[in-house]
C-alpha cells in the first residue's frame, strides 16, 4: 500500500500520544502512594499492558499504510501533545491526568477515524473503532471514580 500521508501523519501523532501516556502510566504504577495505593496500582497496570498491545497496533498499521512509525524517545516527546506526568505519588491526581491524557487520545481517535472514513480505509476504521469505544468507557470510569 502506499503512503496515505495525512493518515499516516494523524496515526504518528496516535502513537507518540500513547507511547507518552504508556511511560506515564507505569510511572503512576510505580509511585502512586496512599490510601488508594491498591487499587490504583492495579488499574495502572491493566492500563499499561493494554497501552502496550494498542501501540503495536497503531504502529503496524502505520507501516501497513506505507508509513514509517515514529519510535525515538525525543521524537515521541517533541510530537506528542500529551505532557509528561508530574507529582507522581498522589493517585487522584495521577487519574486526573490518566483521564487528561485519555480525552487528547479520544480526540485523536476520532479525527482519525474521519479521515479514515473518508479515505474508505475500513482497516483503520475498524482498529480506531475499537479502541475508540474502549477509551470512551475508561474516561467514563475514572471521570466516575473522580466524583
Amino acid at each position: 500500500m502506499s503512503d496515505n500521508q495525512p493518515l499516516t501523519k494523524n496515526l504518528n501523532l496516535l502513537l507518540c500520544n500513547l507511547q507518552l501516556f504508556y511511560q506515564n502510566v507505569r510511572g503512576f504504577h510505580w509511585y502512586t502512594r496512599g490510601n488508594t495505593f491498591f487499587e490504583l496500582h492495579q488499574k495502572f497496570e491493566e492500563l499499561y499492558i493494554y497501552l502496550f498491545e494498542y501501540i503495536d497496533e497503531v504502529a503496524e498499521r502505520i507501516a501497513t499504510l506505507g508509513g514509517k512509525p515514529i519510535f525515538a524517545p525525543t521524537e515521541i516527546q517533541a510530537q506528542a501533545t500529551i505532557p509528561v506526568a508530574q507529582d507522581l505519588t498522589d493517585g487522584t491526581n495521577n487519574l486526573r491526568q490518566s483521564l487528561a491524557s485519555l480525552q487528547v487520545i479520544i480526540d485523536n481517535e476520532k479525527e482519525i477515524l474521519a479521515m479514515a472514513m473518508q479515505a474508505k480505509d475500513y482497516g483503520t476504521v475498524e482498529l480506531i473503532q475499537h479502541h475508540l469505544a474502549k477509551q470512551e468507557k475508561l474516561a467514563w470510569l475514572y471521570h466516575s471514580y473522580l466524583t
